[in-house]
């Protein structure tokens, strides 16, 4: 006799998971209701968490409850009530494991669906990743809170293949950002929030997704800054400095441990922003940076020591020298080489 593990369901859990993907639109929305009530009680911390493998099970029936969704009133409705499962959530860790799993289940699932239905998921990827950014807009973009949603972003999907997920969340992350945060970031919150990107930057071997990720990401943050102010209301992010994007490109186009093949279109990438901002290298200095969001305290500036015009001077003539490399003798790049 085969045992039962740990993680499996029980007769009645099988059954209401059953009675989730169910052709009958009633009974699926008299599931979710009591799925609310369900996940209302669950604590971790309690021992009354669910698994991961058990998360995903029902994730796989969350999501054939939406396959079977019809009318585009219908999808929407019910596009927000499972994303609105997060606020249900008391625990955070639980929080962070409905997110992960709605990703890796679509992750898996993307491959069966169809020309027809392929919309109306990414419409469900638009409205539960707004759902995730309200969340980190109520925590009020702290760094340690929203650290784990970007983690698993990363980790799940822009990580990963196939590029379909990953290529529309780039279209559509800055607008929906946007709209949760009504524009009112910091720079380093915005930053913070950036990391995803600014980290496939350096890791992807995927041309097509570096490309996609560079125009909907990077680029359309200059438009936004280069574009009169009346024609950007879909995305506006005034407090945010352009250049302190600038010096994290450059610092990614710099960085040794990035794959090779991509380093030419990071450092184009950041001539384009030296071009807008009219600085060749960014005098973006975090330090007197007014952090509200993160630090979660008052308004603070920092005096930032200024270096020696000497110091500086005996720099730029050891930068203007071309230093040979040990190993081949010869003179290595300088980063201008790549324009």
């Amino acid at each position: 006799m085969k045992m039962a593990r740990k993680t499996d369901f029980s007769k009645d859990e099988q059954l209401f998971i059953h009675t989730l993907t169910s052709p009958d639109v009633v009974k699926r929305d008299e599931a979710l209701e009591s799925l609310k009530k369900y996940f209302n009680s669950l604590k971790s911390k309690s021992g009354t968490a669910l698994s991961e493998f058990e998360v995903l099970k029902l994730w796989k029936a969350l999501y054939h409850c939406y396959w079977y969704s019809d009318k585009l009133a219908y999808q929407t409705e019910l596009c927000e009530k499972l994303s609105g499962l997060i606020d249900v959530l008391n625990d955070e860790e639980m929080k962070h494991l409905y997110c992960k799993t709605f990703f890796m289940t679509l992750m898996r699932e993307w491959h069966n669906i169809d020309y027809h239905r392929v919309n109306k998921y990414y419409m469900f990827i638009r409205i539960f990743l707004n759902k995730i950014m309200t969340v980190w807009c109520k925590m009020k973009y702290a760094t340690t809170a929203i650290q784990p949603y970007l983690d698993i972003l990363y980790d799940t999907v822009l990580n990963k293949t196939p590029n379909g997920m990953r290529f529309h969340i780039c279209d559509i992350y800055l607008s929906e950002l946007s709209k949760t945060s009504k524009g009112k970031l910091s720079t380093s919150q915005f930053v913070s929030i950036l990391q995803p990107f600014t980290k496939s930057l350096g890791a992807t071997d995927d041309n097509h997704y570096l490309e996609r990720l560079c125009e909907k990401i990077f680029i359309n943050i200059i438009n936004v800054y280069c574009t009169k102010e009346e024609q950007t209301d879909t995305i506006r992010f005034p407090n945010v400095k352009l250049n302190a994007i600038q010096k994290i490109i450059y610092d990614t186009a710099t960085d040794e441990k990035i794959v090779e093949k991509n380093r030419k279109k990071i450092y184009n990438l950041h001539k384009q922003y030296a071009q807008a901002t009219n600085e060749e290298q960014s005098t973006y200095t975090p330090d007197i940076e007014e952090d509200e969001g993160n630090s979660g305290g008052k308004k603070r500036k920092t005096k930032v020591e200024q270096p020696d015009k000497e110091e500086i001077v005996k720099d730029k003539r050891r930068k203007d020298k071309v230093e040979p490399d040990a190993n081949t003798k010869r003179p290595r790049k300088k980063a201008t080489d790549y324009f």
